[in-house]
C-alpha cells in the first residue's frame, strides 16, 4: 500500500515538473522577439501569405497596418473576419468563434501566425476544440508544415503544446480575458471589466 502511495505521488510530481517545464518553453518562445527575415519561405511575402490563409479559411484580413502595443512598442499587424458556430451562450448571448492575427516586427515580413479561438459559450467547449482542430490542420498544410501527430490530442484534450525545430515554434497556449470593448488582437490595453470572462485557446506558428 506505502509503496503505491508512493508511486501515486511519484507520478503527480513529474505531471507536474513535466507541465511547468512546457509551460516555461511556450512563454520563452511567446517572448522571442526576432527582428530577422524569416527562415520560413510562406512568411516573407505578407500579401501572399494573407492570400494563402483566406483561401484555405474563406476568412478576409484586414490591412496590414502597423499598431502601438501597450507596453510602447510597434508591431505590424492585420487580422481576419471571425467564423462562429454552435449555439449563443445563455450568459452572454456570443457564439464561440475562430479568427487569424498576423504579426510582424518589420512591414516587409510576418514573423507569426496566430489561429485564435474564443469560448464564449463553455457548454460547446468540445465542439470548438474540433472546429480549433481542423482549422489547424488546414492551416499547416497550406503552410507546408506537417502536422506534429500529437498536436491533434492535444487540441481536443484542451492542452498547452510545444513544439520546435530549426525554422519554427508551433505552440498552443491558453488565456482567459476579462476585458470590456473586447479586441480580437489582443495587442491593445484594453478598459476591464470581470463580469465578461472569454477564454481564449491560441494556436501559434512562429518564425525563426
Amino acid at each position: 500500500m506505502k509503496k503505491t502511495l508512493l508511486n501515486f505521488v511519484l507520478l503527480v510530481f513529474l505531471i507536474a515538473c513535466t507541465d511547468n517545464k512546457m509551460e516555461q518553453q511556450i512563454q520563452k518562445a511567446v517572448l522571442v522577439e526576432n527582428s530577422n527575415p524569416p527562415k520560413m519561405k510562406a512568411f516573407s511575402n505578407v500579401e501572399n501569405l494573407k492570400e494563402t490563409l483566406t483561401d484555405n479559411s474563406a476568412l478576409v484580413f484586414t490591412q496590414w497596418r502597423k499598431l502601438q502595443i501597450a507596453d510602447g512598442s510597434e508591431k505590424w499587424s492585420a487580422h481576419t473576419s471571425i467564423t462562429r458556430f454552435g449555439k449563443n451562450s445563455l450568459k452572454n448571448g456570443s457564439q464561440n468563434d475562430l479568427g487569424f492575427t498576423i504579426l510582424g516586427a518589420e512591414e516587409n515580413y510576418v514573423n507569426e501566425v496566430q489561429l485564435n479561438l474564443n469560448i464564449n459559450n463553455a457548454e460547446e467547449k468540445q465542439e470548438a476544440f474540433f472546429h480549433l482542430a481542423i482549422f489547424a490542420e488546414q492551416t499547416l498544410a497550406s503552410l507546408n508544415i506537417e502536422q506534429p501527430s500529437d498536436l491533434r490530442a492535444k487540441i481536443l484534450n484542451d492542452e498547452n503544446y510545444f513544439f520546435e525545430n530549426d525554422s519554427y515554434y508551433i505552440l498552443l497556449k491558453k488565456d482567459e480575458w476579462t476585458q470590456k470593448n473586447y479586441n480580437r488582437s489582443h495587442i491593445l490595453e484594453l478598459e476591464l471589466d470581470k463580469s465578461i470572462a472569454i477564454e481564449t485557446t491560441r494556436l501559434i506558428i512562429k518564425s525563426k
